[in-house]
């Protein structure tokens, strides 16, 4: 019967066991700030490593290849024994394992992962107190960074471009968890990202971190924007086009972008004090009716989809009236209709072969979110490479990721 040590040794984690084990003593030892998410109370993973330590004994126990570790010596109606040692059937000319190959090493796979993921760390604990008390995030932070970088060197995106959030699924203690009725998780980590509407290729994210000095934040929407097109901002690499929904599109922000090279299309909220009665929805205006609103760069449109009900975008790309002859709609609305899905389109392709395990640990919730992202940009640029060398041949996503190994 194989022991724990000599199953830990041919896995080749034995040592990190060990050093998870010696360092579990102090992991609280006056490195809590008092922040429910910092990533002292995520080490708090003794309870599950010794929960997956007692999981092992019973995968030892019953051999390297999962079989039962007693088996019958002899069976009455063929003869054939069973070696006790190996646990396989030796017939006169073959020798038969009880558990298929593929099997035992997909449990012995799994087995690795999960304990290499109760030990894995993404900063140095040293230093982490100070940073904490600037950066929620610290524990994270220089690995988020460099993958961002990354995204931006490696890809241009193309003329227009979409802005909207991401909720990363995760239920444990953060000390900037969100709750969002309106997405399928609810509960989560909330991600402001910018991604190309033609390929969904993420050029830029913004981690939100909620209130800071518990002081609601002043024009937090037009901040954002501005922060995640700066690097497509400026002379050299403006021109394109953004595309936003009612909670970041405003007056304001389309002045800012025009400053940057950049011309803004969204939805407006209806509430803003720079909307005109007449654009609101009344009982008078017809269906499929539109109104415009122009000044010296901008265009305000309200169109009444149906009677009551109406949809007020703001535009600096538009400067006229246009209408589409078939659709009966604004050019604006079928421009936003066209562009306005990219993060939500990214959302989906990431939630299809996701490699997110449930998990306590916000670190590990973003570190799944960033390898789905990963995943999603590498088929892009794939993508990309092999139209110019083999433009007929077609690419699966189930077959990229599976080639990645992403599905397990």
């Amino acid at each position: 019967m194989a022991s724990l040590e000599q199953f830990l040794d041919a896995c080749e984690i034995s040592r990190l066991v060990s050093d998870s084990d010696d360092s579990a003593d102090d992991r609280h030892s006056g490195d809590d700030i008092g922040l429910s998410g910092s990533e002292d109370e995520e080490d708090a993973a003794e309870e599950d490593l010794d929960d997956d330590i007692d999981s092992l004994y019973d995968v030892a126990d019953t051999g390297d290849h999962g079989q039962p570790e007693k088996a019958d010596v002899e069976h009455s109606e063929t003869g054939e024994s069973v070696d006790e040692e190996t646990n396989v059937f030796q017939g006169k000319d073959f020798t038969w394992s009880r558990t298929p190959p593929k099997v035992a090493r997909v449990r012995r796979e799994n087995i690795i992962v999960r304990l290499l993921l109760l030990v894995i760390r993404f900063d140095d604990k040293a230093t982490r107190t100070e940073r904490l008390l600037e950066d929620k995030i610290a524990a994270f932070r220089e690995i988020w960074d460099k993958f961002i970088g990354l995204c931006q060197s490696l890809y241009f995106v193309g003329k227009a471009v979409c802005i909207d959030e991401q909720l990363l699924q995760f239920r444990g203690r953060s000390g900037f968890r969100q709750y969002m009725p309106k997405k399928p998780s609810k509960y989560g980590i909330k991600i402001w990202m910018m991604c190309d509407f033609a390929t969904k290729y993420m050029t830029n994210a913004k981690v939100y971190l909620g209130k800071e000095n518990n002081e609601v934040a002043r024009g937090l929407a037009s901040d954002v924007v501005c922060a995640l097109v700066q690097p497509i901002s400026g002379q050299n690499r403006g021109g394109r086009k953004i595309t936003t929904d009612n909670f970041y599109t405003s007056v304001d922000l389309a002045n800012q972008l025009k400053n940057k090279k950049l011309t803004l299309v969204g939805t407006v909220n209806q509430t803003k004090r720079e909307i005109p009665h007449e654009f609101k929805p009344a009982r008078q205006r017809d269906e499929n009716s539109s109104i415009f609103g122009f000044t010296k760069d901008l265009t305000l449109m309200s169109y009444v989809p149906k009677k009551n009900k109406s949809v007020v975008l703001l535009s600096s790309l538009h400067h006229d009236s246009a209408i589409c002859s078939d659709s009966r709609k604004p050019e604006i609305i079928e421009f936003y209709n066209k562009t306005k899905g990219a993060v939500d389109m990214l959302d989906q392709m990431c939630a299809r072969y996701t490699v997110q395990r449930a998990t306590r640990r916000w670190t590990m919730a973003m570190f799944y979110g960033m390898i789905n992202i990963a995943a999603v940009n590498t088929l892009v640029i794939f993508a990309h490479n092999m139209r110019k060398d083999q433009p007929e041949k077609k690419i699966k996503g189930k077959t990229f990721c599976s080639e990645l190994h992403m599905i397990w």
